[in-house]
């Protein structure tokens, strides 16, 4: 299934031996001066302003409310880490840009017919509340994603949301999983808005 195939593929990036997740955060252990080198050699550990980072941008996913494991998206870890390997710094812009880009083409299932559909109400209720409720459906067609049922559950395969709880059945209680989706879903309804309605204006104003 769908949700067999995500769970597998994001523990095996986050966790296989020699994966390239792992050689990255080992080169970014043992990195910085011959002092820093020697210090973290013999702690393995990374600085706790990394760690605190990379966590409210890219962690936090679940997959299954039988586990209390919360896994980090890979391609955002190490996108971070590479910029600190190449600069020596921490980077400052903590949104991938090829994510953004990835993810940008979603926001056309939040109109319909030049209106702004249910599918825009999901988004929103999100970003109001901080969660969303619903059945995970475990397949459907490309054409039934403007079903907001469906839409949710093509938001949790795409790591857009994540399990907070199993309330009955198939039924869950969605949330954004960290900063960087929250970003995005701002990116997809102020686009959307401004597109349908030809706006020029600011509307970060919304977030408050």
């Amino acid at each position: 299934t769908l949700i067999g195939i995500t769970f597998v593929t994001f523990a095996i990036v986050n966790f296989a031996p020699g994966s390239p997740i792992e050689q990255k955060i080992q080169q970014l252990r043992f990195s910085g001066t011959a002092d820093e080198a020697s210090s973290s050699k013999s702690t393995g550990t990374i600085s706790n302003e990394i760690l605190e980072a990379m966590r409210l941008y890219y962690n936090n996913y679940t997959f299954s409310e039988a586990t209390e494991e919360k896994l980090y998206n890979s391609d955002m870890v190490l996108y971070y880490v590479n910029k600190y390997l190449k600069s020596g710094k921490l980077p400052t812009d903590l949104l991938d840009e090829n994510v953004r880009t990835d993810y940008g083409k979603l926001r056309y299932l939040i109109t319909e017919k030049g209106r702004l559909n249910g599918n825009f109400n999901v988004l929103k209720e999100l970003l109001d509340k901080g969660m969303v409720t619903g059945e995970l459906v475990k397949s459907f067609s490309i054409g039934e994603l403007i079903d907001t049922k469906k839409f949710k559950s093509l938001l949790f395969y795409l790591g857009l949301i994540t399990i907070k709880e199993n309330i009955f059945g198939n039924t869950y209680e969605f949330i954004i999983p960290n900063l960087t989706i929250n970003l995005l879903q701002w990116d997809f309804i102020r686009k959307a808005v401004m597109e349908n309605y030809d706006l020029k204006i600011n509307i970060d104003f919304l977030k408050q």
